[in-house]
């Protein structure tokens, strides 16, 4: 438990003293340096040194050594599988990244697919020279279009066929699900434990409601869909799209599930020309909402292989430390 507090500390304060560590943590000069020791021998933590500016001589006449986390201690494979290119970037534990490509898919079957994602994954590897020791292991986020082609032993034979070829573990997850991870670990954009992730990338938006429970487990929400009738809205359990509905309708639904869950949060990802819409009918419709509620996500087109690799690295690093 420790562990995981020291590396958070460093990631939320920057570099720190392990008299800054036991203050911090509440423990003994004594626990810490025996926790740090284990740490730097590990290399998860590395000395930078003294720091004249910030650190104060103390009464043996020594300045404080620093201590940093060592963003670069294990390397994560982040994939994203969209219509149309996979997306494919190498990051560190931060989410910075090493490399990445994307590879058009447009006209090519589902098995070839498979068979170039593993060679790039290998190619991504043996161009870096990653040490295996380094890899954490490989997470791959299928879109909702394509994952409805997949049968779920087929699914299950594509995780396990990447494994063999990458001898590390694999994680097949949610683009929206990482897209949540990637703002928590990598962009800090909000410390909301409880949260809404729309998704509006799919055609019929937004499909899929994900709420974050405690910041450790997501679920996947069926977004209520209403019709009105008169003055009342009438709820439509099946079969209803949200492109479907009005802008008016798309508010009432969301509000029904906002006032429900209450999440401190609302993570808006992908966002078209409707959203300054949604916002005035939804201030319409309950004054009390705030736009501040609602953040947009950092994450593009162009780098949701972050998504990938933020679920990587919370699955196979931090639910481990």
């Amino acid at each position: 438990m420790n562990f995981g507090k020291v590396l958070r500390l460093l990631i939320q304060h920057g570099p720190l003293s392990r008299i800054d560590l036991a203050d911090l943590l509440s423990l003994t000069r004594a626990s810490v340096t025996i926790l740090v020791n284990d740490m730097l021998h590990m290399g998860v933590l590395q000395e930078i040194g003294e720091d004249h500016k910030r650190s104060p001589k103390n009464a043996r006449g020594r300045k404080k050594i620093y201590l940093s986390f060592n963003e670069n201690f294990r390397l994560a494979v982040g994939v994203v599988w969209m219509p149309g290119q996979l997306l494919l970037g190498l990051t560190n534990l931060l989410g910075q990244t090493l490399e990445r490509i994307s590879i058009p898919t447009v006209g090519i079957k589902r098995e070839q697919v498979t068979d170039r994602l593993k060679r790039e994954v290998l190619k991504i590897l043996g161009r870096n020279w990653i040490d295996p020791d380094c890899l954490l292991g490989v997470a791959v986020c299928i879109s909702p279009k394509i994952k409805s082609d997949w049968k779920e032993e087929e699914l299950g034979s594509f995780q396990m066929e990447l494994e063999a070829a990458v001898h590390k573990p694999v994680f097949l997850g949610a683009t929206a699900e990482g897209i949540g991870a990637a703002e928590q670990l990598f962009f800090s954009s909000f410390s909301s434990t409880d949260y809404f992730l729309l998704d509006f990338s799919e055609d019929n938006w937004p499909i899929y409601w994900f709420f974050a429970d405690r910041g450790d487990t997501f679920r996947e929400l069926e977004l209520p869909c209403f019709v009105k009738k008169g003055e009342e809205l009438v709820y439509l359990p099946d079969q209803c799209r949200a492109s479907h509905l009005s802008v008016d309708l798309f508010a009432a639904s969301f509000l029904c599930v906002f006032r429900a869950i209450r999440p401190e949060k609302v993570l808006l990802y992908h966002l078209d020309e409707k959203t300054e819409d949604i916002f005035r009918a939804l201030k319409k419709m309950d004054g009390t909402f705030s736009e501040q509620q609602m953040l947009k996500s950092h994450l593009d087109e162009e780098n949701l292989y972050l998504a990938a690799s933020a679920l990587c690295v919370k699955i196979f690093f931090w639910e481990t430390v």
